[in-house]
């Protein structure tokens, strides 16, 4: 699978997922700093790649729009990131080998919401 990690998510959740052999592509790796989100959910869309972030608040309506429908969206939060990826994980790999449609998934302290 592709992600590309927002600059809010902490490197050891980035880490994790090069761990379990996915790409992984930083945002300051391909624009600018602080760059606005709709350039992320851009890129995302045009190359098939989930969204990793710590801001769903910006990207969950963002990435509803019709011009970004095929980027996904993998919400985090900052505190513990990569261990309650690593719950996850089987979750956000199984939902990513779906083809048909991007997915989102929201990882909330202990639970975690999935759509599409």
């Amino acid at each position: 699978m592709r992600f590309v990690v927002d600059e809010d998510v902490p490197k050891s959740a980035a880490d994790f997922l090069v761990e379990r052999n996915h790409e992984v592509i930083h945002v300051a790796e391909l624009l600018l700093p602080s760059s606005d989100d709709y350039l992320i959910a851009r890129w995302a869309h045009e190359n098939g790649a989930i969204v990793v972030t710590c801001n769903l608040k910006h990207f969950r309506p963002l990435l509803r729009r019709p011009r970004y429908l095929r980027a996904g969206l993998l919400g985090l939060t900052q505190v513990l990131a990569r261990e309650r990826l690593e719950q996850f994980i089987d979750l956000v790999e199984a939902e990513g080998e779906i083809e048909a449609s991007q997915f989102w998934l929201e990882i909330r302290d202990t639970t975690a919401l999935v759509g599409r």
